[in-house]
């Protein structure tokens, strides 16, 4: 597939180490991403000013959709992801690590390890809405990950630290707020 492509071609994954007939997809390669163990592309001082260098907040299926979606665009770099679920840390998520708890933030973000964050947890508002509120009150500025199959029309208003996934349908004149997680094939429209 066209994904599957990507993948071989950002992690350099050799074609000859998969084992499988006919078409290769994004799931036939997850075991061979997450068996490297660094990312060449992890010399965070090294990124071009423009490149914004994302923190992922939440390590299960939620971060692989906004990486998934992150992937899609050119200026930014996920540089790690924290989970409070200390038996997540050490593992990897699509070529990204998982590098520690929520405690952590204010020190990463103090030394420039990341410049922007987005919350991948899609399950749970009430945790949703207390990370957000915590990122706010250390002036951590977040992103948005919009998959590019998203239909958005005239004149949206879309806010910050939101996971827009594939397929979504957004009509004229609909405003999204800040902190919201959209499943894929969500249809919103101004009324």
């Amino acid at each position: 597939t066209e994904k599957a492509k990507k993948i071989i071609e950002k992690y350099s994954i050799d074609i000859n180490s998969i084992n499988k007939k006919g078409v290769i997809t994004e799931k036939d390669l997850l075991p061979l991403i997450n068996e490297k163990e660094d990312d060449p592309f992890l010399d965070i001082e090294e990124y071009p000013s423009k490149i914004k260098k994302i923190l992922i907040i939440g390590g299960s299926f939620g971060a692989h959709q906004v990486i998934d979606i992150l992937d899609d665009y050119e200026d930014v770099r996920v540089v790690g992801i924290i989970d409070d679920d200390k038996g997540k840390h050490g593992k990897i998520i699509l070529g990204n690590k998982i590098i520690g708890s929520t405690d952590k933030i204010q020190d990463l973000f103090e030394s420039n390890y990341f410049s922007h964050a987005i919350i991948a947890i899609g399950g749970n508002v009430v945790v949703r809405k207390t990370l957000y509120e915590k990122c706010l009150s250390l002036k951590i500025p977040m992103v948005n990950a919009i998959d590019k199959s998203c239909t958005i029309r005239k004149n949206v208003i879309i806010g910050k630290g939101n996971v827009i996934n594939g397929n979504t349908y957004i009509g004229a004149f609909t405003v999204i707020g800040d902190n919201n997680f959209l499943s894929a094939n969500t249809s919103i429209d101004h009324h």
